[in-house]
């Protein structure tokens, strides 16, 4: 795929031309976006591979010494190359003549090996695979103003989609697709996917459009034995269609004068056949609506309710999105593993950062959470007077052994829309840690697992590490 790329780029006069040789130059960014389901490492190993074989040059054509960009184009005199150019040459009997410009007639995205064999050639042309048909109106061209509208919307969804030549040119090409290729991603950024976003919107560029499913066939009641009685004595029964044509016959009544659905002559005006899910929806709806609505507390209502003796001193409670939630008894791991992650951090990060071990924190005017452990900017005298506040905590730690879960996703969330930069879980059971960091439209973008063997960086501290084991009991 790379050799047909930086063929297309060269038969389209691209790059730079130096002594008769067309030069491709793209950035490893630039690569990717064309290859969005390399990684860098693929990409590197490939062209590695293909420099040794003597299938593409290298070179640095820059004009300024710490300018590194890497310069490729295709040795057209490797023999390899050569035999292809002949094998692709239409009729049978063989290329005497060589034309870089149209020897490597590949297809655009990938690449389709001919077979030498005599028997695959016959049968290929005796059973010839049908012809491609793109779904695309190539006829619907953009406008400049158009083009650089789409490249607007294309950034405001995700900054990390670069409108570089690559992301114009399927634009153009799939322009009919926009709509469906803009969906797909709003979906990957609203879902945080992990993978490479340009390399999604293209891809959902290429896609046929989805085709709509035609609309379910109305339904209509069909009366009881009992109501079909009763429907004997007020007309003559009928088949008629209602509403439109197209929609099935339903059993009607002819008194004479109109013609009326079965329902309607039975004085049922608003019988509707509903599906059992309709039913449960509207039930659940109404019960909804006559259901009391929860009270949601302001930290200032929470602590009234604690001078008040509403909530008594014994009781361990903290105020999560305005609700009091009960804090869960701490058993003997949750105990040693707080106290031996505290020790350590006190003394890895003194003089760097103010260690809290189950002390309030003020995220919001309704949410007021415990964590175990809060590392938070020094000095400890600016917290005299209020709680720590999202923009002076550097890291949490939440540690778990019951409450796993919960705080994998409610405060992983809450902590992630208050843009707490770095946020753990310590599974005190199973000893591993869940780091998050990066918090990214209410969650957190990264998030890894790890065993207590292991060591960990945080990114407010650099050149500190952090030795896991120390917060796991050895003996336990």
């Amino acid at each position: 795929m790379f050799l047909q790329q930086l063929h297309y780029w060269t038969i389209k006069e691209q790059g730079r031309l130096v002594d008769g040789v067309r030069w491709i130059y793209n950035t490893y960014t630039d690569w990717l976006a064309q290859f969005p389901w390399w990684q860098e490492w693929d990409f590197r190993v490939i062209a590695k591979v293909l420099r040794q074989e003597g299938l593409i040059l290298f070179s640095q054509l820059n004009d300024h010494g710490r300018d590194r960009t890497g310069f490729y184009a295709l040795n057209y005199e490797h023999e390899w190359l050569k035999s292809l150019c002949q094998n692709s040459s239409d009729g049978d009997v063989p290329s005497t003549s060589f034309d870089p410009r149209t020897a490597l007639e590949l297809g655009e995205s990938d690449i389709t090996a001919k077979t030498t064999s005599e028997t695959s050639d016959v049968a290929t042309k005796e059973n010839p695979e049908p012809e491609k048909i793109s779904v695309v109106d190539t006829n619907e061209c953009p406008t400049d103003e158009q083009l650089d509208e789409a490249l607007v919307k294309l950034s405001a969804v995700s900054p990390d989609i670069q409108p570089n030549p690559t992301v114009r040119k399927f634009l153009i090409q799939y322009w009919a697709n926009l709509p469906q290729a803009l969906e797909r991603l709003k979906k990957a950024v609203r879902e945080n996917w992990r993978c490479n976003l340009t390399g999604v919107f293209i891809n959902a560029l290429k896609e046929p459009p989805k085709q709509l499913s035609a609309p379910p066939a109305k339904e209509y009641p069909h009366p009881t034995l009992e109501q079909l009685n009763k429907l004997g004595t007020k007309g003559t029964l009928v088949h008629t269609v209602l509403d439109e044509p197209g929609n099935p016959q339903v059993l009607a009544v002819d008194t004479g004068t109109t013609v009326m659905p079965w329902w309607q002559a039975l004085g049922l005006v608003h019988l509707e056949q509903e599906s059992k899910r309709e039913i449960c929806l509207k039930f659940m709806s109404s019960l909804l609506q006559t259901l009391p609505t929860a009270r949601l507390f302001t930290v200032d209502e929470y602590y009234r309710m604690s001078d008040l003796g509403i909530l008594s001193p014994e009781e361990r409670t903290e105020l999560i999105d305005g609700e009091v939630i009960a804090m869960a008894a701490q058993n003997p791991p949750h105990v040693i593993t707080t106290k031996l992650g505290y020790d350590y951090l006190v003394d890895l990060l003194k003089q760097k950062a103010v260690v809290r071990c189950q002390a309030p924190i003020w995220i919001s005017d309704r949410s007021l959470p415990e964590p175990d452990i809060a590392i938070v900017r020094p000095p400890i005298e600016r917290y005299n007077d209020r709680h720590p506040e999202p923009e002076d905590i550097f890291w949490l730690i939440e540690i778990s052994d019951a409450t796993l879960q919960y705080d994998l996703n409610t405060k992983a969330k809450l902590y992630a829309k208050a843009g707490i930069p770095s946020y753990w879980v310590i599974d005190a059971v199973e000893r591993e840690v869940y780091a998050h960091r990066t918090p990214y439209a209410g969650d957190y973008r990264d998030q890894i697992t790890v065993r207590e063997s292991d060591t960990l960086l945080n990114l407010a501290f650099p050149g500190v590490s952090i030795d896991l084991a120390r917060f796991f009991s050895p003996n336990s």
